[in-house]
């Protein structure tokens, strides 16, 4: 039959064999197109963020280890604009060669608060309040201390409502960054509430693992990096020393605090309280959380011979005035009510009030309806005598 339309049979398979080649490469051309879009985000995504690291935490982590070194060598730091605060914490603990007897914990509320405001002298206090500190990043920091092996002799915790306060702490920005630091809120999470065992010590290091490997797979991230690269490119060093007297810059002291350099008068700042309180007023039935894991650490700190002293920061006088008479917003005075609870039952010290008449403070004393100006925490702590002894009263 073929012969007869003069095509040998040789030369239809041959044709037939080709045919099949072409169609056979093809495919295979497509699956592999199909594969390699496929395995893209699997493979771009780690590179930027290993690379980019905006965080530095990942690929560029040795420039928050080089902060660390400057810190603790006494000088000052200005430039960090894109950082994660809490990887700094780690770094700078595991590199003091020695425990200060004085440390803060807290919120970007108690940031400013430095040595000199606490009249310690050099070295024996360290500020570690990060932006948007929370319970976890207490805890976590915490955690990097005991890692070590010895917590400080006194212990000053800000009292900041977003860790009692789900829908602030959700909202709250850098409110999972604690997570940084997963392997040292897991250890003493563990001691806290007296659960540790082998197995679950291997399961909490596992975890740790899992949240920087989820990380560098990060859409999210990638996104901050694919936003960040032009000023990281740009501003290829993280950090330079700043001097005492750089008064114009925002810069961290060695000693952890920080100066912002916010020079608003008085009419922006009630400008910034009433948009705050009004954003507040959008949100609706508030609950407060963390009750017994907050009163579970102060247990265990008492325990291992620490005092603590709880710092209630002031607010605005125009933002306390809508606590009074806001029912949604009441929730902030029941969580200064708990602390207060807290401190009487177990004797400790308290320093500042929520209520900003109690410390004789005005409008001025304040940037917004949340934070106190740095001489606002001098006056404060200035006149705080427990923290001259170690004594429990």
């Amino acid at each position: 039959m073929l012969q007869c339309f003069g095509v040998s049979k040789q030369k239809w398979l041959r044709t037939g064999i080709q045919h099949c080649s072409v169609i056979k490469l093809a495919y295979m051309k497509d699956f592999a197109i199909k594969l390699i879009l496929f395995l893209l985000p699997f493979t771009i995504i780690p590179i930027i963020n290993y690379t980019v690291d905006s965080y530095y935490v990942l690929g560029r982590s040795k420039q928050l280890a080089e902060i660390a070194d400057t810190l603790l060598s006494g000088k000052n730091i200005t430039g960090l604009v894109n950082f994660n605060d809490r990887y700094l914490q780690k770094q700078i603990i595991r590199k003091m060669k020695k425990i200060p007897d004085v440390i803060a914990l807290g919120s970007s509320q108690t940031m400013e608060l430095r040595t000199s405001y606490l009249g310690k002298p050099p070295g024996s206090f360290f500020n570690h309040s990060v932006a948007a500190g929370n319970l976890h990043d207490i805890i976590a920091i915490l955690g990097c201390y005991k890692k070590r092996g010895q917590l400080p002799k006194q212990i000053i915790i800000s009292v900041s409502v977003s860790s009692f306060i789900d829908k602030l702490w959700e909202v709250a920005a850098f409110g999972d960054r604690w997570q940084t630091l997963a392997s040292e809120y897991y250890y003493l999470q563990t001691l806290i509430e007296k659960r540790g065992s082998f197995s679950f010590e291997f399961f909490l290091r596992a975890e740790a693992a899992i949240q920087e490997y989820k990380l560098l797979f990060s859409f999210n991230y990638a996104l901050t990096n694919f936003k960040n690269i032009k000023f990281l490119l740009e501003n290829d060093l993280l950090f330079r020393v700043a001097e005492e007297d750089s008064i114009d810059q925002k810069f961290f002291r060695s000693d952890g605090s920080y100066h912002r350099n916010l020079k608003y008068d008085d009419t922006e700042t009630l400008k910034r309280t009433e948009s705050y309180i009004n954003d507040l007023k959008k949100t609706k039935d508030y609950e407060i959380i963390n009750k017994e894991l907050f009163i579970n650490l102060v247990d265990y700190l008492l325990s291992c011979g620490s005092q603590v002293i709880f710092f209630l920061p002031p607010y605005h006088p125009m933002f306390y005035k809508e606590l009074l008479k806001n029912k949604t917003l009441g929730v902030y005075l029941e969580v200064e009510k708990l602390i207060m609870d807290i401190a009487r039952s177990r004797h400790i010290p308290i320093c500042g009030s929520y209520d900003p008449s109690n410390l004789g403070l005005e409008s001025k004393n304040f940037l917004d309806a949340t934070h106190p100006r740095d001489f606002t925490l001098e006056k404060i702590f200035n006149g705080f005598t427990p923290l001259t002894s170690h004594t429990r009263p």
